[in-house]
């Protein structure tokens, strides 16, 4: 099966504190054409079927976390395969997992664009919740039918979607809304009213990441936008790679248009209510959630962290100077996990978490140029 935890990368490693992931199918039916998925190993969609040996290999984590009195990390549900697609009310994979995690305790990020599937074990998900080991995130690119249509064609609609959160916030269950790929010429003119939805419904939070995907594929978002000038100004795009020496096939929009777009959708977030954050990114001065992926809204009890800037960024904001790694890890709580504490933690995550960390410490002793950019100023 699929490694546990999210390869290590300059574009993950820095950033991110939910790197435990279940996969538990193989592939995804919903096709969506932004998908990032398809440049990993996937299975044929029409192979679609439950990921082997998925359920084995959780009992055995979460069985030795358990017995040796550890913290886990939370788990997210999913990264890169929906985990609620239509074929989970036939082999109910998802479903599995989710008592797995009641049974030991393990806190849960569960992410889908399809929780009017959920829905139907909802009374799982509270008993999950009523412990403080839940997080629900959906995900919209798009709040118009007709565009979600040519953009995720087997999906869920939007606000089918919209319809399932609303009442799960209503049950308890805290609910993020990802508004992921933020797509340009896409959802700009629909900001405003994409937060007053997510408002509505009763999202505490708002996540967003900016689209990458190769050159060959903007044909499709050129077609699709109400300004397609952008996919036709190769300056507008900068190179999204998975290591600062390699150039990639991958392009984001530049930093200012992230930037100016994520400036208004913080302010929307601060008018209607909403936390805001972004998905690796490292713009902490525009980020008015507690923490990135909302990991707040569980039982603080419930989960350990991992160091990333954000931490190294506080104390940079403190004193201007950029933290050494020993010099971060020292100021961290009790509740961090790192190289000094993660020795009890079972081999087949703790060796990942590890270089994850390398990653992180290089950043911060020997890229320090690359870091003045990541960091805000």
């Amino acid at each position: 099966m699929e490694s546990l935890v999210v390869n290590p990368s300059v574009n993950v490693s820095p950033y991110c504190y939910s790197l435990l992931r279940i996969e538990p199918y193989t592939s995804c039916m919903h096709q969506c054409i932004y998908c990032f998925g398809r440049w990993y190993r996937m299975a044929d969609p029409a192979t679609l079927a439950p990921t082997p040996n998925m359920i084995q290999s959780l009992v055995r984590i979460f069985k030795a976390i358990h017995k040796r009195g550890l913290t886990p990390m939370p788990f997210r549900l999913s990264t890169l395969i929906d985990p609620f697609q239509p074929i989970e009310l036939e082999k109910g994979a998802s479903k599995h997992v989710i008592k797995l995690c009641i049974k030991y305790n393990i806190p849960l990020i569960i992410n889908t664009k399809a929780p009017n599937i959920a829905i139907n074990i909802l009374p799982l998900l509270e008993k999950l919740c009523n412990r403080g080991l839940l997080i629900f995130q959906v995900s919209v690119s798009v709040i118009s039918g007709e565009l979600a249509k040519k953009l995720e064609p087997k999906a869920p609609p939007p606000q089918e979607r919209l319809d399932a959160a609303e009442k799960m916030s209503k049950e308890g269950i805290p609910v993020i809304l990802r508004l992921q790929p933020l797509i340009p010429g896409l959802m700009e003119h629909d900001l405003e009213l994409t937060i007053q939805q997510a408002k509505y419904i009763g999202a505490k939070q708002i996540i967003t990441e900016a689209l990458r995907d190769e050159i060959e594929n903007f044909n499709i978002y050129s077609t699709l936008a109400k300004d397609s000038q952008k996919y036709k100004e190769i300056g507008f795009w900068e190179d999204y790679s998975a290591t600062v020496e390699t150039p990639s096939k991958v392009l984001r929009p530049k930093l200012e248009w992230r930037i100016s777009t994520y400036k208004q959708l913080r302010d929307l977030c601060s008018k209607y209510g909403l936390a805001f954050s972004m998905c690796k990114e490292g713009l902490y001065e525009l980020q008015t959630a507690k923490n990135c992926c909302g990991i707040n809204l569980l039982n603080p009890a419930s989960y350990t962290l991992r160091p990333t800037l954000y931490e190294a960024w506080i104390i940079y904001k403190q004193t201007k100077t950029i933290p050494s790694y020993k010099q971060l890890v020292e100021t961290l709580p009790p509740n961090y996990i790192h190289s000094q504490n993660l020795k009890p933690y079972p081999r087949t995550i703790r060796k990942k978490l590890q270089a994850h960390e390398k990653i992180l410490k290089q950043i911060l002793e020997e890229r320090t140029q690359e870091l003045i950019k990541l960091l805000p100023r």
